[in-house]
């Protein structure tokens, strides 16, 4: 089947430091998604990082500056040739004015994704394997198990007991390597919901323009709040209508085999690595680490080799490394 979306994968990037795991995360795209294209749009000049270097030498790799300007011509150059119209001005001066770099992102994926079509990856995560299969789709978004989703603190009840015993049992599975056993017994429980870091869809894909267009309609106040344009978001379009076959949910498995705070169990020494990294790992075609519970500024090329026999993170990170260097040296 011919693939209806672009085997381009999109990375925003907010910051003028530019760690290790950055370039990890594209270059496992670069190795392992056949004839892949990755651009990084990028908001600071990188030209003095080490890491950023190193990818500017690797077939399939370019990189974009990102600003006001350079997300206007996106968003014109995409309406020039669909009958959509967005409130152009104000999704430019949302960009412009949200300070989070995480609130920045959110905007930029959903314009970049409806001019270019492709797939979008945060750089907390790895891919593992091509996403071929994935991109057969009209468009498709990962979904996490989490306690939290868009709406749920509304409801009183569950405020204030269902998803406080639920944030109990999580982190207490998190902490102790028997969570690993234990929490799978009881994620059904857990709701299943969006989660923008990893989507794929053609370009101009009416689930974007429909994410796009509610921008606008969102409280500029509001706007600023955490997971307001990102995760909210996309789960308050999806619950909007019926997209039917257009628009595919995967499966946890697929991104977020292990989902937020229980991803610390990456960072955990294992004895059995192995078997565990077969186990959780299986069916994923990329892993989202959650850069937010986890401080990787530093880790290097020696944290890594010296984790590779250790711990999840450490022997995905190792694998990217040696693959690295027998294709470019």
């Amino acid at each position: 089947m011919t693939s209806r979306i672009p085997n381009h994968f999109h990375f925003v990037w907010l910051g003028s430091r530019f760690p290790l795991v950055n370039q990890l995360a594209i270059e496992s795209v670069l190795l392992r998604c056949e004839g892949a294209k990755a651009t990084l749009w990028h908001t600071d000049d990188l030209s003095s990082e080490t890491e950023f270097d190193v990818l500017r030498r690797r077939p399939g790799f370019f990189a974009q500056r990102l600003d006001a300007r350079r997300l206007r011509d996106e968003l014109e150059a995409a309406s020039a040739v669909d009958e959509t119209r967005f409130d152009l001005e104000d999704l430019v001066a949302t960009f412009e004015a949200l300070t989070e770099p995480a609130g920045r992102a959110n905007v930029a994926r959903l314009v970049i994704l409806w001019r270019h079509g492709g797939v979008y990856l945060d750089l907390d995560t790895l891919t593992l394997r091509d996403f071929a299969a994935l991109r057969e789709h009209r468009g498709f978004i990962g979904r996490e198990r989490i306690i939290w989703p868009h709406g749920s603190r509304d409801r009183l009840l569950y405020r204030l007991v269902t998803g406080q015993l639920m944030g109990l049992a999580r982190n207490t599975c998190a902490r102790w390597r028997v969570g690993l056993r234990v929490f799978p017994k009881m994620e059904g429980a857990y709701p299943l919901a969006l989660n923008n870091a990893m989507m794929g869809f053609e370009p101009r894909h009416p689930f974007l323009a429909e994410a796009l267009g509610r921008i606008s309609e969102i409280d500029t106040e509001e706007r600023r709040r955490r997971y307001r344009l990102g995760t909210h978001l996309v789960q308050e379009v999806m619950r909007g209508r019926d997209w039917g076959l257009s628009v595919r949910r995967l499966p946890p498995g697929a991104c977020y085999p292990l989902g937020p705070v229980m991803s610390r169990h990456y960072f955990t020494p294992l004895a059995d690595l192995g078997r565990v990294a077969d186990r959780l790992l299986g069916s994923s075609t990329a892993v989202h680490w959650y850069a937010s519970l986890a401080e990787l500024s530093t880790f290097d090329q020696a944290a890594i080799e010296g984790d590779a026999d250790r711990t999840l993170f450490g022997r995905l990170c190792a694998a990217v490394l040696a693959e690295s260097a027998a294709e470019w040296g």
